[in-house]
């Protein structure tokens, strides 16, 4: 079983522990009907065939968006979405984001701050209740991994849980039992309970469910009408089935209630809105630009909140790499070079980080 998600380092890191391709192109930006489709046009023509070459090459399955200077360079889908059907993926089929998940948990976190209903500084405890040993942990530090709280997914049993429909409160209850794995910014450890914790202070201080706040204060504002919380009960349009792969050979992957990884790992996507995301942070959207600016600054580890901050071939580098049963998922951003990279894939253990950085350096020699 797949974690809900692993850190990003220098090079690809699946970080499981417990847990023949059709293809369709289209040539439109993000901001469909803008100026930017028309300015891609020549560029597409180029550079889409060295895009298309790198993810047939690891018959990728999934939707692959490449933007530069805001317009697309290339924006494909491969495989199918539903291999019982023979249903093909498409540039606007809806993927389980994973632990990209994390960076809207962030967002939200954030929106809260700038309308001073949350302070990143203040301990937890001033907005949910926290055994003792939490007194020190700060709001900032449960998004980006220094919280020393213990990762409710690794723990014994945990497995045992994942097919039960269950909540943010009962999910935090198992958290508030476990000791911290270290004292609080003493180290950073990639883990789930801090953005889980997170998205239950976010319902306390809203007064709305975690799904329902990041539709109403996050996706509706900012126009990421294909996004959302990837419920298991419900029926989904456009949403791709989960596989896994064994030696070519596919199976469906291991059934997980997507109430268990809330916060965490919950939400489904599109390469388009997690490209417009990204876009609509470092414009400020969501929040003035002294708390974005947080967002992105690296601190020990290299974490800002959620998103891992880096230098790749000499450029800087904010990216999140997502990973649960049946997906996986990566979004790339060089802000200098104004390149992004988003890549959805249906198919356990795509290799989505090395593929995202390929096509990046395809993107900036373009």
């Amino acid at each position: 079983m797949a974690a809900f998600g692993s850190r990003r380092g220098l090079a690809h890191i699946n970080d499981r522990g417990i847990w023949g391709n059709s293809m369709t192109v289209t040539r439109r930006s993000m901001f469909a009907g803008s100026a930017a489709t028309l300015l891609a046009t020549a560029a597409n023509a180029q550079s889409a065939p060295v895009f298309d070459q790198t993810l047939r090459g690891a018959n990728f399955s999934g939707a692959a968006l490449v933007t530069k200077n805001g317009a697309p360079l290339h924006r494909a889908a491969y495989g199918k979405a539903n291999h019982e059907h023979g249903v093909d993926n498409t540039p606007d089929t809806r993927f389980l984001i994973a632990s990209i998940t994390k960076t809207m948990t962030a967002g939200a976190v954030l929106k809260l701050a700038a309308q001073g209903r949350i302070d990143l500084d203040a301990p937890v405890s001033r907005y949910i209740d926290a055994p003792p040993s939490w007194e020190q942990i700060r709001v900032s530090q449960l998004m980006n991994h220094s919280s020393g709280l213990a990762d409710v997914v690794r723990q014994p049993g945990f497995r045992d849980r994942v097919a039960r429909r269950t909540s943010l409160e009962n999910t935090v209850g198992i958290i508030r039992t476990l000791p911290l794995d270290f004292a609080p910014g003493a180290q950073v450890a990639y883990g789930n309970s801090g953005a889980i914790v997170a998205a239950r202070i976010v319902e306390l201080v809203s007064g709305k469910s975690y799904p329902d706040y990041l539709q109403d204060e996050i996706y509706t504002p900012l126009g990421l009408a294909n996004s959302g919380f990837a419920d298991s009960r419900a029926v989904i349009p456009h949403l791709a089935n989960g596989y896994r792969s064994n030696n070519g050979a596919l199976s469906h992957a291991e059934y997980l209630d997507m109430t268990v990884p809330l916060g965490a790992g919950s939400q489904y996507s599109t390469v388009d809105d997690l490209a417009a995301w990204i876009a609509a942070l470092e414009a400020n959207r969501l929040a003035p630009r002294t708390l974005t600016r947080r967002m992105f600054t690296p601190g020990p580890g290299g974490y800002g909140m959620a998103w891992h901050i880096d230098t790749l071939d000499g450029q800087r580098s904010i990216a999140h790499l997502g990973d649960i049963n049946g997906f996986v998922a990566y979004v790339l951003r060089w802000p200098d070079a104004d390149i992004t990279v988003a890549l959805l894939a249906n198919i356990e253990r795509t290799p989505v980080q090395q593929l995202a950085e390929t096509l990046a350096r395809s993107a900036l020699a373009a």
